[in-house]
């Protein structure tokens, strides 16, 4: 009974953090549309930065 009642509680728990994926997910896609320009570039931005620690880390 006490292992059923944790087991329907996670679930709950995993499909309210689905849902709020789902909106931030609807979300993004709405500020994508509307900011494509800015989100690509900053995106570069960050994914050069991302590969220059990762770089320096292999290199250490």
């Amino acid at each position: 009974m006490y292992i059923a009642a944790i087991c329907l509680e996670w679930q709950n728990q995993i499909r309210f953090s689905a849902l709020l994926i789902l909106k931030k997910q609807t979300l993004n896609v709405s500020l994508a549309q509307g900011n494509s320009f800015f989100l690509k570039k900053l995106g570069a931005r960050f994914c050069r930065s991302i590969y220059k620690i990762c770089g320096n880390y292999h290199k250490s």
